[in-house]
C-alpha cells in the first residue's frame, strides 16, 4: 500500500477569550437595564421599591457604559486569534445603550 502523504495540519480558529465573554454580558446587561427602565417602566419612581433599585443599580450601570467600550477596543486590538465577534457585540450593545439614553433625554 502507498503511504499516504501528510498534509498540513488545519488550523482551528482560537476560541473566544473569557474576557471577552464577560465584556458582552456585562454590555448585555447595561442595555438591558436601560432598556427596561426607559421602555417598561416609564415612571421609575411611581413605585418605591423598583425606584430604590434603579437609583442603587445606576451608578454602577454608569460606570460600565464608559468602562466596557474601552475594554471593548482593547480586545479588539490586541485579540489575534478568534473571539473579536464578542468584543464587537459588546461594542455594538454598548452603543444601542447610548442611543438608547440620548434619546429619552
Amino acid at each position: 500500500m502507498p503511504a499516504i502523504p501528510d498534509s498540513k495540519p488545519t488550523t482551528t480558529p482560537a476560541p473566544p477569550h473569557k474576557t471577552t465573554r464577560v465584556l458582552f454580558v456585562l454590555s448585555l446587561l447595561v442595555f438591558l437595564f436601560y432598556l427596561a427602565s426607559f421602555v417598561l417602566f416609564s415612571n421609575i419612581y411611581k413605585h418605591a421599591v423598583v425606584g430604590a433599585i434603579y437609583e442603587l443599580l445606576s451608578l454602577p450601570m454608569l460606570l460600565l457604559l464608559v468602562v466596557v467600550p474601552v475594554l471593548s477596543v482593547i480586545q479588539l486590538l490586541t485579540r489575534k486569534g478568534g473571539g473579536w465577534a464578542y468584543a464587537l457585540a459588546a461594542l455594538v450593545l454598548i452603543a444601542c445603550s447610548v442611543a438608547l439614553l440620548l434619546q429619552n433625554t
